[in-house]
């Protein structure tokens, strides 16, 4: 699961339009970056859902970098009012069954992931592992 930094002062400072089309331009590169197989979902506001079928963790975390470079790299109109002066990404990945058995657990660890990759810095990709929940305690 990933969600875009700082999209709020995107949209505050360019308006909503733009970032609507900023997301669409996201969803353009993820097509790029992944495989017809595997399944892209916008989550709601400015996530998005990635599964990755038979991909283990180690190639889900290469794809999920590939894509955040990606982002960071593209240059989006608008982009000189964020805080990097670029778009960015924060990325948290889950794996089955490792993460978890359920779809939902699986959710779950996978957004505690993005919410601890924002807590420390965005811009990076976390994979869960059960230390994420004692780290973050410490952000709060």
């Amino acid at each position: 699961i990933f969600d875009v930094d700082h999209f709020k002062n995107f949209n505050d400072s360019n308006g909503h339009l733009r970032g609507s089309e900023t997301l669409r331009d996201i969803a353009a590169l993820m097509k790029l970056k992944f495989r017809s197989s595997d399944l892209l979902a916008k989550y709601g506001g400015d996530e998005f859902v990635i599964i990755l079928p038979q991909t283990d963790k180690v190639g889900a975390y290469l794809a999920a970098e590939r894509l955040r470079e990606g982002v960071e790299k593209q240059a989006f109109p608008g982009a000189e009012t964020q805080p990097q002066k670029k778009i960015t990404i924060s990325i948290g990945l889950a794996s089955y069954p490792e993460h978890g058995q359920t779809d939902e657990e699986i959710l779950n660890h996978a957004d505690k992931s993005l919410y601890f990759a924002k807590e420390s810095g965005r811009n990076r990709t976390i994979m869960y592992n059960d230390n994420i929940e004692k780290e973050l305690e410490e952000f709060s």
